[in-house]
């Protein structure tokens, strides 16, 4: 089975379905938060790619693997992260209006990241290099026209768009994690080989760039809010598109480069429910109503 007949129709729908949730006005929302904005951007842009490199390096994986580490970390934002970043209360205006520029931004950054990495890993003569006009043309077909398509439908609609928002958003994780469970299937001697410095690879990027979003945020002194939604938004890349680009055959023409991001998808979606989790339990904690004997500092009241 071709994976490719999986991955471009699922990557339509999560893009159709973050379509359904934009407006043109959320665009402009980075002018509503500019230095949150371009804390985010600067996060997403050049530290993703930085990270990625320098864990690959330290790890020492393999060329194609470390091509396909980069690769998932130039693909950033996508979909989920604006649930997510409701589940955490944080700034979802803000979530979505990075998450908007940069599916558009980064169909032009693509190339140009992922063909410095072959340049630094691969031999001169490898004969391989990501042409910007091929990926356009892709990323048009599956991340831009879905969009626009689900833009289209929410100007014209507010019902249909909530409906089949609603819809889709309960769709989506499991078709991702279909498609996650087939690549899985097909890629089984190469994830056997190599899963558990892959898995370390693929841990290690999500926490260092969710703690890479936390500290720019608290430096930059954002309220918490923002801080929530700029830690999610530079911690969750879309594998979805790193995994299309890497299997499609006009492009790396290769399922290995999407090893990284298949085991990204799994370990993205255990550290980011866990996140939720002590969320929840701080919040629970800072909110339980003092015993009527006691001080708030534990000592006994005087009567």
């Amino acid at each position: 089975m071709n994976i490719l007949l999986l991955i471009i129709p699922i990557l339509m729908l999560l893009m159709f379905s973050l379509g359904l949730d934009l407006r043109p006005v959320d665009f402009l929302g980075v002018m509503r938060h500019p230095r949150a904005a371009m804390i985010g951007f600067a996060a997403q842009m050049l530290g993703l790619p930085v990270a990625a490199f320098l864990i690959a390096s330290l790890l020492g994986l393999s060329p194609i693997l470390s091509v396909g580490l980069i690769l998932l970390a130039a693909c950033p934002g996508g979909p989920s992260s604006n649930a997510f970043t409701m589940l955490a209360r944080g700034d979802v205006a803000l979530s979505v209006s990075l998450t908007a520029v940069t599916s558009f931004i980064t169909v032009f950054t693509i190339p140009f990241v992922v063909n410095l990495a072959m340049a630094h890993w691969m031999s001169a003569d490898a004969g391989l290099r990501l042409a910007l006009v091929p990926v356009l043309g892709q990323n048009t077909v599956t991340i831009l026209f879905p969009i626009c398509l689900g833009m289209l439908v929410r100007a014209k609609s507010d019902v249909l768009s909530e409906n089949l928002s609603r819809i889709l958003r309960k769709a989506a994780l499991p078709m991702l994690l279909f498609m996650i469970a087939i690549f899985m299937v097909q890629q089984r001697d190469v994830l056997l080989a190599g899963i558990s410095t892959v898995a370390l690879a693929a841990m290690s990027l999500i926490l260092v760039t969710m703690a890479l979003g936390a500290l720019l945020g608290w430096a930059g002194r954002l309220r918490e809010a923002a801080r929530r939604a700029i830690l999610i938004e530079v911690g969750m890349q879309n594998a979805a598109q790193a995994m299309a680009i890497a299997a499609s055959p006009f492009l790396m023409a290769d399922a290995m480069y999407a090893v990284p991001a298949v085991v990204y998808a799994v370990t993205m979606n255990l550290v980011l429910l866990s996140y939720l989790g002590w969320l929840r339990y701080r919040a629970g904690k800072a909110t339980v109503p003092y015993n009527g004997n006691r001080t708030p500092s534990g000592k006994k009241g005087s009567s």
